[in-house]
């Protein structure tokens, strides 16, 4: 059978699906998207009368951060009866807000009822993106509290850094 169709069309397609089978074995060569390494470090104060603070993780949408560690240094006075302060990291998965209890260790205290608490945590939490659903904003951030109950604390200063990295929303 004659093949009727001009030589420089043959020669198109050929080369069309060269480029494609080229094109297709550079994509399965560089394989799926690499992390990109991140890092976010929140310095918040709560002052006398304040119950919390906050701040959020800026995770771009599209991605899902994969939070390796949390360090924390929180220097906190207490009036009598106070108690330490909290440490809560907030994330978002599918739609949902989670929220995630890290352990202070008391490291430090002075005569004047001043202390200064620490953690440096080795975990693994996954957080997309802010969303906005009918609760309202769901984001994840970094909550320095007043433990409960012990409302006559002031925390002077909290440095609380995140680290991990950023990965496409669908691959994790």
């Amino acid at each position: 059978m004659r093949d009727d169709t001009p030589r420089s069309s043959r020669v198109i397609r050929a080369i069309v699906f060269f480029l494609s089978a080229v094109g297709l074995v550079i994509a399965a060569a560089a394989g799926p998207v690499q992390a990109a390494p991140f890092q976010f470090q929140a310095d918040l104060s709560l002052a006398a009368g304040e119950v919390s603070t906050s701040a959020a993780i800026p995770v771009p949408a599209g991605m899902r951060l994969v939070i390796e560690t949390v360090t924390a240094d929180i220097g906190m006075c207490f009036f009598p009866g106070g108690r330490g302060p909290r440490l809560h990291v907030q994330t978002v998965l599918d739609g949902q807000l989670v929220e995630h209890v890290i352990l202070l260790t008391k490291t430090a205290e002075n005569p004047n009822g001043c202390s200064a608490w620490e953690s440096t945590r080795d975990l693994r939490l996954y957080t997309d993106a802010a969303i906005v659903s009918k609760a309202g904003v769901l984001e994840p951030k970094v909550v320095v509290a007043r433990h409960y109950g012990g409302m006559q604390g002031m925390v002077t200063f909290a440095h609380v850094t995140i680290s991990g990295r950023l990965v496409p929303a669908d691959q994790e």
